[in-house]
């Protein structure tokens, strides 16, 4: 769902060419007003520095070796935002009043030699959490038709934490996986009923039944998939080009689909939960997923849970290794 006004905070501007390296003072704490970076250079916090994002900071890209920390309404820009040694970079945003958008650009700059991306590495711990929901999905309970702008759902939406306005998905049914699904916009709530800002391209018939001598059960139903947080990692939209010559590309490909990925990889922790990643995924070069733990060995901490994920490419989430 686009976000014009964010995309005009943050959106590519062009390349970046020979990007200039700010490091900011060691032992300090920064505001946003305080940070000295502009949105062309790379910014630096040093292992004994933090900047608390309140509002906008806009920068080339985000090298974390200190911390970072969001817990109210704020905008994070940035090409690549690394977390490194022993950085911390934190978002728990538990209202879902307040609303954080970490916006990843397409400005050229580089770094492990990849870009778009959000990064921890070495003992880095990345905590990014959204507001809690009871249930992230639910199922039909009765037959909706083709043209109703109504559905019914087997669970409380309210309960659920679902509001008026929140984004979902209804699930295809057509035979041998064809067919469309629908995202609507939620325009009321009432007894377990949405009505939605659009209408069912085709019938989701609701079908269950109950054998008494053998206790079996049936259930076909279509999943109502809840896509709305307040904690949304974004970027400008997917883009091909032309990868021969690198060594990371999958045999054969020759045309690759960047968009941002999400990684954590190292003896640290990754949480990710509650939160929307959208344009992710780079299709044709290995490794780079919506959402990739790899190799971080025996981590206990280590959360993925109740996420949206939405125009990804490749694969969503993907683990490698102890």
């Amino acid at each position: 769902m686009k976000n014009t006004a964010l995309e005009h905070r943050c959106a590519n501007a062009g390349t970046i060419s020979n990007p200039v390296t700010v490091t900011l003072d060691d032992q300090r704490s920064y505001t946003v007003s305080d940070v000295p970076c502009t949105s062309s250079e790379i910014c630096v916090v040093p292992e004994t520095s933090h900047i608390d994002v309140v509002g906008l900071l806009n920068v080339g890209a985000l090298v974390v070796k200190g911390s970072v920390s969001i817990s109210t309404t704020a905008t994070l820009c940035a090409g690549y935002i690394s977390i490194e040694d022993s950085g911390t970079f934190t978002v728990r945003v538990p209202s879902s009043n307040d609303q954080v958008y970490v916006y990843v650009k397409d400005n050229g700059l580089e770094k492990f030699g990849t870009k778009r991306f959000l990064r921890g590495s070495g003992s880095s711990l990345i905590s990014i959490e959204g507001s809690t929901l009871a249930r992230t999905w639910s199922l039909l309970s009765e037959t909706a038709l083709s043209g109703s702008n109504t559905i019914k759902l087997m669970h409380d939406p309210i309960a659920m934490g679902w509001q008026i306005g929140d984004r979902v998905v209804i699930a295809p049914m057509l035979p041998r996986s064809s067919g469309d699904a629908d995202a609507c916009s939620i325009l009321n709530i009432a007894n377990n009923q949405l009505t939605l800002d659009c209408t069912l391209n085709h019938d989701r018939v609701f079908t269950s039944y109950f054998e008494e001598d053998s206790q079996a059960m049936g259930l076909l139903s279509a999943e109502v998939i809840h896509l709305t947080r307040n904690v949304v990692i974004t970027g400008d939209d997917q883009t091909l080009e032309n990868c021969i010559g690198r060594t990371d590309v999958n045999p054969g490909v020759t045309t690759c689909t960047y968009g941002l990925h999400t990684m954590s990889t190292g003896v640290g922790s990754f949480k990710l939960s509650y939160t929307r990643v959208e344009k992710c995924g780079q299709r044709g070069i290995l490794g780079k997923y919506c959402a990739h733990l790899h190799l971080m060995q025996n981590c206990p901490t280590c959360l993925i849970r109740g996420n949206a994920f939405e125009h990804g490419h490749q694969r969503a989430v993907v683990v490698h290794g102890p």
